[in-house]
């Protein structure tokens, strides 16, 4: 039973504080709304809302369906990354090796779906677009991941940014001229604002900044950062 225990903890499954599921919730739907209405309000991917009871039957069909997989694909995902790698490496290594070993692990997985996308831009602005979005939700993907000690705020984080996106966001802007490459969950938008958010982030993981959940239960711990691993090596 112990062991068991064990095991569910390494992956992160144990229960989080509410406070970080918020902020799963809060940060992506603050950073999506941002980035698409500077887009509405510019004119670059002006809003729209055409398609009477087309557009209807579509959000419906997001909101249910496509709400499901979007936690179910974020809920592989982040057990994956999160979960299983981030707490072996943690292990071994300090919070920013953590944080580019994941990125090139999940870019990398995903490079054949970019490479057989149609793109309104070159395919290496494409892929600079991808891999920075990517990047900058790893920082904070990680940084929950440890400040937490769960894995579940990830597992809100990236299943609430894929639904408002492909969900909600997507439907209600037009991709057309420079929305093609501008919206979207690999548009250069998103990733720019992503970015920027990420910053304090990326700031607590290289500073070491990234202390025990002070609310966690007697004799479970965070992954230990590089120098405990030395330590106890």
């Amino acid at each position: 039973m112990i062991s068991t225990e064990r095991r569910w903890d390494a992956l992160g499954l144990r229960p989080s504080a509410k406070r970080y599921l918020l902020l799963a919730l809060v940060l992506p739907a603050t950073v999506i709304s941002a980035a698409y209405a500077s887009l509405w309000i510019s004119g670059l991917a002006p809003f729209r809302f055409v398609g009477g009871f087309s557009l209807l039957g579509r959000l419906g069909y997001e909101w249910t369906i496509g709400f499901a997989l979007a936690f179910f694909g974020a809920l592989v995902e982040e057990l994956v990354w999160r979960g299983f790698v981030v707490s072996w490496l943690v292990k071994r290594f300090d919070p920013v090796a953590v944080l580019w070993l994941t990125w090139v692990g999940w870019f990398s997985c995903r490079l054949p779906v970019v490479l057989l996308q149609e793109h309104p831009l070159s395919i290496v602005l494409q892929l600079a677009a991808v891999g920075t979005l990517l990047f900058a939700l790893n920082i904070i993907l990680t940084w929950l991941r440890l400040r937490s000690n769960s894995v579940w705020p990830c597992i809100v984080f990236h299943g609430a940014n894929s639904f408002l996106v492909l969900g909600i966001f997507d439907l209600l802007t037009d991709k057309t001229g420079p929305g093609s490459w501008l919206a979207g969950q690999s548009g250069v938008a998103l990733a720019g604002a992503y970015l920027a958010i990420a910053v304090p982030f990326f700031w607590a993981l290289a500073t070491s900044r990234v202390p025990s959940a002070p609310d966690r239960e007697p004799g479970h711990t965070n992954p230990p950062s590089l120098s405990e691993s030395r330590t106890s090596q």
